[in-house]
């Protein structure tokens, strides 16, 4: 709406009166005075005379382009604004990817790495124990060591960065793979039950 008002009020105020201006100095008995008596005072008077009421209708024409003119260039200025605010965010989110997969190869390295010797561990002590209570306590780590393998597995897929809050009353965010891992964790839960 802005654009329109200041293309209407640039066509009323400074189009129209360059048009009068450039008109006057088409007509030989115009131009001639004009030229003649080259003074400001004559451009003035010129540029005053498309502000009196006998112009308006053609004043009109000028203050309905320019709003037009203006109109459009608002629009083409808005829809930039928003092209250029998808790219942003395209951009923010292809770097948030990038860094979540980097992020994923080192820790996949260190925690699957971890998680293969608690396994060899679990299957050990279960060979050289018997007491239930060990026994529950070494079946409680080998579940636990199954969620970090699914929690892993499930961020290695991430195709897509969403985030949610970590705890209701905080501010701080985490990265919303709770489908996932439940999902995987069920496929899991689903298939061969076998050592970590």
């Amino acid at each position: 709406m802005i654009f329109a008002v200041a293309g209407a009020a640039i066509g009323y105020v400074a189009v129209h009166p360059y048009t009068m201006f450039v008109y006057s100095l088409m007509h030989p008995h115009q131009s001639e005075a004009l030229l003649s008596r080259w003074r400001w005072s004559a451009l003035l008077d010129t540029a005053m005379s498309t502000f009196q009421p006998a112009m308006l209708p053609m004043a009109l024409s000028f203050i309905i382009t320019g709003g037009f003119v203006g109109l459009l260039a608002g629009v083409a200025a808005e829809r930039k604004r928003k092209l250029d605010a998808i790219a942003l965010e395209s951009e923010k989110r292809r770097v948030a990817m990038e860094t979540l997969h980097a992020l994923m190869v080192t820790l996949s390295h260190y925690l699957l790495n971890a998680n293969t010797i608690i396994g060899g561990m679990v299957r050990h002590c279960k060979r050289i124990e018997s007491s239930k209570e060990t026994l529950d306590s070494l079946a409680v780590i080998q579940s636990q060591a199954k969620k970090i393998d699914t929690v892993i597995g499930a961020l290695q897929k991430v195709t897509e960065l969403e985030t949610t809050r970590y705890t209701a009353e905080g501010e701080t965010l985490m990265i919303d793979v709770a489908k996932e891992i439940e999902e995987e964790l069920r496929m899991a839960e689903e298939g061969p039950k076998g050592p970590v």
